[in-house]
């Protein structure tokens, strides 16, 4: 399972610093924009996501959510063509729930994915951090990322377990 905490950030800048300080590895920078969409009709609970980068790296994306925010199985796969991606996803009858654009500083740290995120669209949504780890034990994976983030000066009072997909449509 992918478990994930974010919080909004204040201060970019002492964040990056902090993150350099623990000897992690820039991965990459990118602009990235996604593209969710939703079934038309389905009982369950999921989601596809294509996301498209600067760097010419496309991918499609499956998550169903399980009733815990923070926490879904995903899968992902490679796609070089996200334009006929999307037709096939609506033809298909799913349709485009929620557009994000942002650009995406990602570093890796032990077995932490660290992403700082400065969003463009939408427009007042900010800078964000976001970690996630890959585990099966759900409560011991939050009990990392919190401590990390406490190490990096972020308190559990800011922490929010919700995606972003969710934040921003309030939900």
């Amino acid at each position: 399972m992918e478990v994930e905490l974010r919080a909004k950030l204040e201060k970019i800048d002492v964040i990056l610093n902090k993150i350099k300080k623990l000897n992690s590895k820039l991965k990459y920078e990118v602009q990235q924009k996604d593209i969710i969409f939703k079934p038309l009709n389905s009982k369950k609970p999921f989601i596809f996501r294509i996301r498209s980068n600067d760097k010419k790296d496309h991918e499609l994306t499956y998550k169903a959510l399980t009733g815990i925010d923070g926490v879904w199985p995903e899968f992902k796969t490679k796609i070089s063509d996200p334009e006929q991606t999307k037709k096939m996803l609506l033809e298909a009858e799913f349709y485009e729930w929620l557009v994000i654009e942002k650009i995406r500083k990602s570093f890796s740290l032990n077995e932490f994915e660290i992403n700082v995120d400065t969003f463009i669209e939408p427009k007042d949504f900010g800078k964000w951090i976001e970690i996630e780890v890959i585990t099966e034990d759900i409560e011991n994976g939050k009990k990392k990322i919190r401590q990390l983030l406490d190490s990096l000066g972020i308190p559990s009072d800011d922490l929010v377990e919700k995606g972003y997909p969710r934040i921003i449509k309030g939900v």
